[in-house]
């Protein structure tokens, strides 16, 4: 790269603004997956499945143990899920692939509590396995992998209202090796 000098374009230093940081965060792509998980409600009497987006997907480390990390912001029914008694804080990891489908499945997790994300998806033909109360799995051609994943909350890391969670990934189901993980920049699915 060759040095050039006086075309540069005039920059300055300025204290940080949230607002300004979050602006300039926009232009930077992030991957996009969606996390679920489920508990067992005793008050209602059944399993209770909660799923969320998260554009803060990580690799950790590959070995000794593959590990993952994401943020969550408090309070987040999907962490509390993740976290309940009994469920051996046990979560599942939808890899999507780059396209309108991919789209689709994580902005059905996007809406808050309005509509479940899960009837959501299978109103729009994608379907959720829930078998013998494991945790959702969806099944779609547009999700590229699902990592089976164990949260270590000894790793995880308290900021005001955030969570930083690392979990190790226990096993990878692979349905697409050659396609592109889905990516929002600039408040959009880059698709």
């Amino acid at each position: 790269m060759t040095k050039k000098t006086g075309n540069a374009p005039k920059s300055s230093v300025e204290p940080a603004d949230p607002s300004r940081l979050r602006s300039l965060m926009r232009q930077v792509p992030h991957s996009v997956v969606v996390i679920t998980a489920n508990f067992w409600d005793a008050i209602q009497y059944k399993i209770i499945s909660q799923g969320m987006t998260v554009s803060s997907f990580n690799t950790v480390q590959m070995e000794p143990k593959p590990m993952i990390s994401f943020n969550v912001r408090l309070p987040s029914k999907t962490y509390t899920a993740i976290t309940k008694p009994n469920t051996e804080n046990q979560f599942k990891v939808h890899i999507l692939k780059n396209d309108s489908d991919g789209a689709r499945i994580a902005d059905s997790f996007t809406r808050g509590n309005d509509q479940h994300p899960f009837d959501l998806l299978e109103e729009a033909g994608v379907s959720v396995e829930h078998a013998s109360g494991n945790i959702p799995e969806i099944n779609h051609e547009s999700v590229i992998a699902v990592l089976s994943c164990s949260l270590l909350p000894s790793k995880q890391i308290k900021l005001d209202n955030h969570l930083v969670l690392v979990a190790e990934v226990k096993s990878i189901r692979q349905r697409d090796v050659d396609q592109m993980g889905l990516i929002y920049v600039n408040r959009a699915y880059a698709v």
